[in-house]
């Protein structure tokens, strides 16, 4: 059933103010009927609306009209899920265009399509039409929304689409002809097939396969082609006391297929969490057989942290000069390890740890992960004693502190078991880079990264 809202101003339009004049000789000629029936399509041509796309929600209708300024017809739907209806509203307040520059009257009319697709996403578009006083069209805005139910939130690009996407979408954009868009601002849509972008003022858009672009869909649905086409995974979340001494433990190199269940073992007795930055190679590898995407599952459930440090630790990326590792290579260095994570646990690292903590120009122009790197090496690799590990940490630690470990080393997973009841008694706290980032602060830039000579 559709509801009718209608606001008329005092004044009356140059409209009906001629319907007004026409009364007295339409009663006096009997024919108030008529009349009436004008009165009624006076503004027919802007309230019409398409029934045929209105698949999800109930369609209520809002008029107004003020004099010699414009007239409103906006369609609408009512949803039963609170978020959506704010959707519906944040668009009426701030998208319809009753306060554009214009001589004369102007007509805005505001259809919509809405839809509900793999019992999950709600598609919905308004259509505004706005036409001058001479009841020539001149404009149409569209603007297109993706509401996911089960995330209870709306739909950006960076929800839906992964990788380095952003190179994708700029060439898309080229092909169709339209002018380069600000990826922030795009507006994204799930269809059956693929994902629709539009840049707001094309009409048209842009298509994104599914089965095209797999690697680069980051939606967790089922029934939508990517790498990880399962339900998404909801991490536990840690408790974490922002008034409390905290530090984050970094590990490098993994996942291990022992060392680093233990380790994700003995954090959770203190509450803690830990960021593994681990290798592609390490997480699944099919020339040799490596498939640690079980472990890497569970790590994000869990509520650790996944971070990316290269496919396979080449010294190459890690060179001062540039042009040791071409742009191309260092792109496969990165995504084909964010592709190895996302697959596992559908979600992506956002932080790239390069091998050796080195950074030269290719690597910053490839990454679009940020770097993270620390400031307490424990040289566990160089030391492969858990005493002097624990020994290091414990004299070096401050609030803040970002601890270098690697998992792969049995002498680095006793360390931990020494170490973290002595920090806890210490006051501390131990969490992810992440959150240590956001209570702290920290920039985490180290310049004083000491690379063979070999490498330079």
């Amino acid at each position: 059933m559709m509801k009718q809202e209608y606001k008329r101003n005092r004044h009356v339009n140059p409209k009906r103010l001629m319907l007004l004049i026409l009364i007295p000789v339409l009663l006096l000629a009997g024919g108030f009927g008529i009349y009436k029936i004008m009165a009624e399509d006076a503004y027919a041509a802007y309230n019409t609306y398409d029934e045929s796309n209105k698949k999800e929600g109930t369609m209520e209708h809002f008029t107004e009209e003020k004099e010699d300024t414009y007239y409103l017809s906006f369609y609408y739907p009512k949803f039963e899920d609170k978020q959506l209806n704010e959707i519906v509203q944040t668009y009426r307040s701030t998208s319809i265009q009753t306060k554009r520059k214009h001589e004369g009257m102007q007509y805005i009319a505001i259809d919509y399509a809405s839809e509900k697709l793999f019992d999950q996403y709600v598609n919905l578009t308004f259509i505004q039409k706005i036409y001058d006083a001479d009841e020539k069209q001149v404009d149409e805005v569209r603007n297109h929304y993706t509401y996911d139910t089960k995330q209870r939130k709306l739909i950006t690009v960076q929800d839906a689409l992964r990788r380095d996407y952003v190179q994708v979408v700029k060439k898309l954009a080229e092909t169709a002809g339209i002018k380069t868009p600000s990826i922030t601002s795009l507006q994204v849509q799930v269809e059956k097939d693929g994902l629709m972008l539009y840049t707001g003022k094309e009409t048209k858009g842009m298509a994104f396969p599914y089965k095209e672009y797999k690697k680069y869909i980051r939606l967790a649905n089922r029934n939508i082609p990517s790498l990880y086409q399962k339900d998404a995974i909801i991490p536990t979340e840690q408790k974490v006391d922002p008034n409390k001494k905290m530090i984050a433990f970094t590990f490098d190199d993994g996942p291990h297929w022992q060392n680093t269940q233990i380790i994700m073992k003995e954090f959770e007795k203190y509450n803690g969490r830990a960021t593994f930055f681990m290798l592609g190679q390490n997480v699944k590898d099919d020339t040799t057989g490596v498939d640690h995407t079980d472990i890497v599952r569970d790590m994000y459930k869990r509520g650790f942290e996944v971070g990316n440090h290269s496919w396979d630790h080449s010294m190459r990326i890690a060179a001062s000069k540039s042009d040791a590792m071409s742009k191309a290579e260092v792109s496969d260095e990165i995504y084909n390890t964010q592709d190895a994570i996302f697959a596992a646990c559908g979600a992506d690292a956002t932080m790239f740890r390069p091998p050796y903590g080195a950074l030269n120009n290719n690597v910053r122009a490839v990454s679009t992960l940020d770097f993270a790197l620390w400031d307490l090496d424990t040289l566990d690799w160089s030391n492969k004693n858990a005493d002097i590990i624990t020994q290091n940490i414990m004299q070096n630690v401050h609030d803040g502190s970002v601890i270098l470990l690697h998992d792969i080393h049995d002498f680095s997973r006793d360390a931990i078991l020494q170490v973290l009841p002595k920090l806890e008694a210490k006051g501390y706290q131990f969490v992810s880079l992440s959150t240590l980032r956001k209570y702290k602060n920290e920039e985490l830039v180290n310049e004083n990264i000491v690379i063979p000579a070999s490498m330079k």
